[in-house]
């Protein structure tokens, strides 16, 4: 696939082919569609609620020209070969079989546990309006081979914007910024529930007790649901001076 389309079997642009996914400007949706749209959102909230209306200068991805690759590792434990058989009815009762001795083993002669054993395999959906497709392989580095072929054969990867979604895990976002340096418009973005659990983490180490904890979270997340990211590092950045 990489050959036929002139890129090196890693994955890479050959010298004399250039790919490029579509710039992030040509994948933008009209600002005067992303503000008629804010000022009929703003309409029925109060204003502690609304989004500010020079928000519909940022990015807002049109639908049609996007793939939105969702993308993790995943842990998964290593199963026995050989199961231990239960108890069946061809085995001595209870009464013939001699007790199991009650005094433990010296503190040196305790056998070490072995320790767990994991197979670790890396999971893309990658989606557009079209339908949605799962890869996986082993590491983040074969699948990303594995999407660039992907996106190749589907005609996608020079009509689309590429954007990502993927946890707080630095060596994922280093893997796709190093692999893909060559394709220049793309974008990642932490997904919504790690971002939750990053920030429930840190103002945990921050604030005594889970009551004010919680109430500073529920606010800190209805402002960055709501893209007010300017206003929320405003609001934490008040400190120690949270009351309720």
């Amino acid at each position: 696939m990489f050959t036929a389309h002139g890129s090196a079997t890693e994955g890479q642009p050959l010298a004399a082919t250039e790919v490029k996914a579509l710039p992030m400007a040509d994948a933008c949706l009209p600002q005067a569609q992303v503000a008629e749209s804010l000022a009929a959102y703003n309409a029925t909230r109060p204003e502690a609620l609304q989004i500010p209306l020079d928000a519909a200068k940022e990015f807002y991805e049109e639908p049609t020209r996007v793939v939105n690759v969702s993308i993790d590792d995943v842990g998964v434990k290593k199963q026995k070969l050989h199961r231990e058989r239960p108890r069946g009815s061809d085995e001595p009762p209870t009464s013939q079989v001699s007790p199991a001795p009650t005094a433990s083993l010296p503190e040196a002669e305790t056998p070490a546990k072995k320790p767990r054993q994991f197979v670790h395999i890396t999971i893309a959906h990658v989606q557009t309006t079209a339908g949605w497709y799962i890869l996986n392989g082993f590491g983040t580095v074969s699948v990303l081979r594995f999407l660039v072929a992907f996106l190749l054969s589907n005609g996608v990867l020079s009509t689309h914007y590429l954007q990502f979604f993927v946890d707080g895990q630095r060596t994922l976002h280093a893997a796709i910024l190093e692999r893909l340096a060559w394709l220049g418009s793309k974008r990642i973005i932490l997904d919504w529930v790690h971002l939750k659990e990053k920030c429930a983490k840190e103002l945990s180490t921050i604030l005594r007790g889970s009551k004010i904890r919680n109430a500073v979270l529920s606010r800190l997340l209805t402002l960055l649901w709501r893209g007010r990211v300017d206003a929320a590092i405003a609001y934490t950045a008040r400190g120690s001076k949270f009351s309720f």
